[in-house]
């Protein structure tokens, strides 16, 4: 988890790197075959349509969007 501090860009895709991480550790605890790729990106903030903005600023009640990639072996990719 990152350090407090304010929520910049930097800080907030190190939370996405961070899950991405305890994602990767904890899939290989459960005994999952390893990801080749396996990533959590920031997105922006959501916005009233679903659409996101990532210039917008975070406040306090602020929805965050993510993007996950994950692909295992050459024929397996996908992204949510």
């Amino acid at each position: 988890m990152p350090p407090k501090a304010a929520f910049t860009l930097e800080r907030l895709q190190a939370f996405g790197a961070a899950a991405a991480e305890a994602a990767r550790a904890r899939l290989l605890t459960d005994g999952v075959p390893s990801l080749d790729h396996l990533s959590c990106e920031y997105r922006g903030v959501a916005g009233a349509e679903g659409e996101w903005d990532i210039n917008e600023r975070v406040a306090y009640r602020s929805t965050l969007v993510y993007e996950w990639h994950a692909s295992a072996g050459a024929t397996l990719s996908t992204s949510w």
